[in-house]
């Protein structure tokens, strides 16, 4: 892709699709297409409106996502971002793709008339649902219509070891039954502002935050499992939603880093590893144990060696708590 102009994308969707979302704007900013989404771009105090209209206005594309989820709504705030497009679209050239239909479970594309006796059904969709990838791969083609030139082979980085932490929250479906469309908003854009300071403040990296979970990276397995303690004990005093918990997973190990990502089996283990915490846990692999001083204020007990997808051996996987708790 050529690094000079980096596309804008704005993506609009209903929350309840939000983890097909967050994938496809994972894929998207793997290939280094830059994304907007409102729950990261906005910022406390702006304006809703205003700050929707400007990032649709100054963006090279608008992906529009339709489900069963969006046809059963009376109302939402997608409907508001879509007209915004829709007067958009008007004024832009008919021969220059900018408007996408995305259809994802369930999904059709409306009727709405867009001018000169067309709807948004006469524009060519993309159904996400009939081949994931070759719908990514469709929808980047318009973004990325030349393919990168050969450049230089440099030197593989040497892989570094470090310690993953992964969290993900337990119930958030609940809360967002419960909670309006701007309740659960705010409460998201809280924990995105919080947590990452938490996890700054005990000498980590945050690498991603996707909508109700982070990834992190750290050098000490005594720093990151602190922190993983104190951010189950900030969301033990200070969430303030009920049922709504958090899970933790430490795994460490060889890791290739770039400037925005992470990879490796360290990276798979911890997200496996979390996946089987309960809420409120701090799950952590052997390969962290074996890294820790256990006089440093916390209590180790072994849940025995578990299988994990995509892992050959079994593992062996051990919860942690602050000393005092036991």
């Amino acid at each position: 892709m050529n690094s000079v102009a980096k596309p804008h994308v704005f993506v609009s969707y209903v929350r309840e699709d939000r983890r097909a979302v967050e994938k496809l704007c994972e894929e998207l900013k793997r290939n280094e297409v830059a994304v907007w989404l409102d729950r990261e771009k906005i910022r406390p105090g702006e304006r809703w409106q205003i700050a929707i209209r400007r990032a649709i206005e100054e963006g090279a594309l608008f992906i529009a996502c339709f489900s069963t989820a969006y046809a059963d709504r009376h109302s939402s705030y997608m409907n508001v971002e879509l007209t915004i497009a829709v007067e958009q679209l008007r004024s832009r050239p008919s021969d220059r793709a900018w408007f996408i239909p995305v259809l994802l479970e369930g999904g059709v594309v409306p009727d709405r008339p867009i001018g000169g006796g067309e709807t948004l059904r006469d524009i060519q969709w993309v159904d996400l649902t009939d081949g994931w990838d070759e719908g990514v791969g469709r929808i980047l083609s318009v973004l990325l219509p030349e393919p990168p030139q050969p450049r230089r082979q440099p030197s593989a980085p040497a892989p570094a070891t470090l310690v993953i932490l992964m969290t993900d929250l337990i119930n958030s479906t609940a809360a967002l039954q419960r909670l309006s469309d701007r309740e659960f908003r705010d409460v998201i854009l809280r924990m995105n502002e919080e947590l990452p300071a938490a996890v700054k403040g005990h000498g980590g990296q945050v690498v991603t935050v996707l909508g109700d979970g982070l990834l992190a990276v750290f050098e000490s397995a005594p720093k990151a499992v602190v922190c993983a303690l104190a951010l189950q004990s900030h969301m033990s005093k200070g969430s303030n939603l009920g049922t709504l918990e958090m899970r933790i997973g430490l795994a460490a190990g060889p890791v290739l880093r770039t400037h925005d990502s992470v990879g490796g089996t360290a990276v798979n283990m911890a997200a496996r590893i979390c996946s089987l915490a309960e809420g409120g846990e701090v799950l952590i692999s052997d390969s962290v144990r074996a890294l820790l001083d256990l006089t440093e204020g916390v209590q180790v007990m072994e849940r025995g060696p578990v299988a994990l997808k995509g892992i050959m051996d079994r593992v062996r996987v051990y919860a942690v708590r602050p000393a005092a708790a036991l």
